[in-house]
């Protein structure tokens, strides 16, 4: 087991616990799948995408992108990571040294914008797409 599964490990042990404590984990910032559908915590499943995110090099592999729309398609190539959940973490990123994206060539309609509406029939075509990317 090499040093960073270790604190994988130890993180999850501590979130364990604090559930078990009652503490809240988990906010309503974003939507994400319950990865834990096996039976495991959805706080560990999450661990377990982010080890492997690091075991594939995934912070090396953004910092090389050349545009946020490739940094997306990297992200969302991971299990639970849907099209809306991809964006948001590409923009998270977008804010913290890793990264430089322009954020006005590239934007993924999010859930909300994507419910039908009686006076836009428009949004109940673009509701059925998988990846609703606009650019």
């Amino acid at each position: 087991m090499d040093g960073r599964q270790g604190h994988l490990d130890t993180l999850d042990h501590l979130l364990t616990q604090a559930m078990e404590d009652g503490v809240k984990i988990f906010s309503g910032a974003y939507i994400q799948s319950s990865a834990g559908a096996d039976g495991s915590y959805k706080h560990t499943a999450w661990l377990q995408i982010l080890g492997k995110m690091m075991s594939d090099g995934l912070p090396a592999k953004i910092a090389g992108c050349t545009s946020m729309e490739d940094a997306y398609w990297l992200l969302k190539s991971y299990e639970h990571l849907g099209p809306f959940l991809a964006y948001q973490y590409v923009t998270d990123l977008n804010y913290s040294p890793l990264t430089n994206f322009s954020e006005s060539e590239f934007t993924v309609a999010g859930p909300g914008a994507l419910r039908p509406c009686p006076l836009m029939p428009v949004c109940a075509a673009m509701a059925t797409m998988d990846a609703p990317v606009v650019q």
